[in-house]
């Protein structure tokens, strides 16, 4: 019985018992086509699937030979050949099969006329319009009947995305002449009437219905937007609050032409714990250790502190942080702190309070406007001096990237202003202003970096001026070559005391060999200063190694101070993405 159950099988596959081999070897040739013509030919070929199949004999590989021609002319009608004339031959040569097909495409079928209407309300739509407007077929371009459905496709997803649930196309057809190598397109698309969005309901969490209601950008009555309802999602995830959300639009539960949205979240621990290591030749050794609690009260309120501790500089800071509008992106922060730090040119010890509060503009730009209060006590030069600031801060911030840890393309700014007045609980008069800029891109294989910081200062009391406020060049992030803040103005002693005016920049350079391994080379320019009018700007040049990881770059760096006479050099090493 199961000998004869194989017997049938082998002679439904065009072969006899005597005849059958196990993979006989099997080469398909086709010339005259390439790229992803050839590629799809040789994909829909039978002989082409079956041809490492155990059970394909001779008889067979005759047969789905004899197939190939009408299959190569099938598929060659999606890219708009409809006259397209095969040759083809099969021999064995030392045990072999070897198929060739050999194309000639002929005169392809030409769009002639495309016939593209939106009737109903969506026709006023901007997005439909755009559509419309973008569609891939011209008059006078080859026919290709994958772009034709892909935009087909598309527009029903657009128009679904925008509200209009009901819309339907009316008439969607391609009428190809092969004798006139001609195509018409005609598609007409009824939109129906645009929904809007119901009410947005969160399931039951310890967080203030009021909180939750501001995360929608949308209002209800608002036309229905899928869009809105992903950035709902994405907010949600990145407020921190919440573990698992689940955002779904109930299209399928309409009233009124009104689409309720359900949210179901659960919330995340309350309290989380983080500790950190690191290295750098600016700091030494360093370890942080976090706290902060998600949410304080149902309102959303959060609370955290972090201490710091590293051969430089020892630290600890907290803040309480309210939600605002947008609760995701905009919160008023009090923050406050004690640190300490001990460098080559000078040691401080510096208290800070301070109130904020942090928006994100509509063109992705962070602003925070913040009033800040300081208590620093300083040595600097063999001098120690106490000063006392209070001052408004004004800071944007932006961020915009392929990817924040090796970005080939991206780029960061901060613009930041404050002043102090003698007049307001301040030491000294004080206008400061900074720019810092960082820009990655993509060159000759691999990656082109540069950076500047530029700041100026006004100060009627310069020696009143704390040692945080004031600044200093050289280090990891400065310029390389010069040890961390030894750049500045010098008293008479040649002891630096930091400076009122800021110049650096930076041109670097890397490759990678490998996923993980690269290297760089790099020069750096800059100083501190008092002047703009008498300035000198000192410059390291090196190179480096660079190992990528999941959190970011290891950079390990020889530069030169070749401004310095004797030219030394300094080991570099830094941790952390790029941007």
């Amino acid at each position: 019985m199961a000998c004869g159950l194989a017997a049938a099988l082998w002679l439904a596959l065009g072969a006899s018992p005597a005849a059958a081999q196990a993979g006989t070897p099997v080469v398909i040739v086709i010339t005259g086509v390439s790229g992803d013509i050839r590629d799809d030919l040789l994909d829909s070929l039978s002989l082409q699937r079956e041809r490492g199949h155990p059970l394909l004999t001779e008889l067979r590989i005759e047969r789905l030979h004899r197939l190939a021609s009408d299959e190569i002319r099938r598929g060659l009608q999606p890219f708009g050949y409809y006259r397209a004339t095969v040759d083809s031959e099969l021999k064995q040569v030392d045990g072999t099969w070897r198929a060739a097909y050999r194309v000639a495409l002929g005169p392809p079928v030409r769009v002639t006329t495309v016939d593209l209407r939106i009737e109903g309300p969506g026709a006023e739509d901007d997005e439909l319009q755009r559509w419309r407007e973008e569609f891939p077929l011209r008059q006078g371009d080859i026919l290709l009947h994958r772009v034709y459905e892909n935009a087909r496709d598309e527009l029903l997803q657009i128009a679904r995305g925008r509200g209009f649930l009901e819309g339907d196309l009316i008439t969607h057809q391609v009428r190809v002449s092969v004798e006139r190598a001609s195509a018409e397109i005609e598609l007409v698309f009824q939109s129906g009437p645009r929904y809007r969005f119901g009410a947005t309901t969160f399931s039951e969490v310890p967080l203030q219905e009021d909180l939750l209601q501001r995360f929608p950008d949308y209002h209800r009555g608002d036309y229905y937007d899928a869009e809105q309802v992903f950035r709902l999602h994405r907010d949600l995830t990145n407020s921190d609050y919440f573990d698992r959300i689940e955002v779904v639009p109930r299209v399928d539960d309409t009233a009124d032409l009104r689409v309720p949205v359900e949210v179901t979240v659960e919330m995340r621990k309350r309290d989380r714990y983080s500790m950190g290591i690191g290295y750098g030749t600016d700091t030494g050794p360093r370890v942080t250790v976090g706290m902060q609690r998600r949410w304080v009260n149902e309102h959303g309120h959060r609370f955290g502190g972090e201490v710091l501790a590293s051969e430089v500089r020892t630290g600890a800071a907290v803040y309480y942080r309210i939600p605002l509008a947008r609760p995701n992106t905009d919160f008023l922060s009090i923050t406050g702190g004690r640190e300490h730090e001990d460098t080559n040119t000078s040691v401080r010890d510096t208290s800070t309070l301070g109130l904020s509060i942090t928006r994100v503009l509509s063109n992705n730009w962070v602003r925070t406007a913040a009033l800040n209060y300081q208590d620093e006590t300083f040595e600097v030069a063999d001098v120690v001096d106490r000063s006392t600031m209070l001052y408004p801060n004004l800071s944007f911030q932006r961020v915009e990237a392929d990817d924040r840890l090796f970005p080939l393309r991206g780029w960061r700014a901060i613009l930041e202003a404050r002043a102090a007045s003698e007049e307001v609980s301040s030491t000294t008069n004080l206008l400061q202003g900074r720019l810092a800029a960082k820009g990655v891109h993509a060159l000759l294989g691999g990656r082109g970096i540069v950076r500047f910081d530029v700041a100026t200062s006004y100060v009627t009391d310069f020696d009143e001026v704390p040692v945080s406020l004031r600044f200093f060049a050289g280090g990891d992030q400065s310029v390389r070559g010069f040890t961390y803040q030894s750049l500045g103005p010098e008293n008479a002693e040649g002891e630096v005391v930091g400076g009122q005016h800021l110049l650096v920049g930076s041109i670097e350079y890397d490759t990678y060999f490998s996923e993980r391994w690269g290297a760089a080379v790099f020069t750096d320019v800059g100083n501190a200063f008092n002047s703009f009018d008498d300035y000198t700007l000192h410059q390291g040049t090196g190179a480096g190694v660079r190992l990528r990881l999941p959190f970011g770059l290891i950079r390990l760096d020889l530069a030169w101070a070749v401004s310095e006479e004797d030219k030394p050099w300094r080991l570099h090493l830094s941790i952390g993405p790029d941007l």
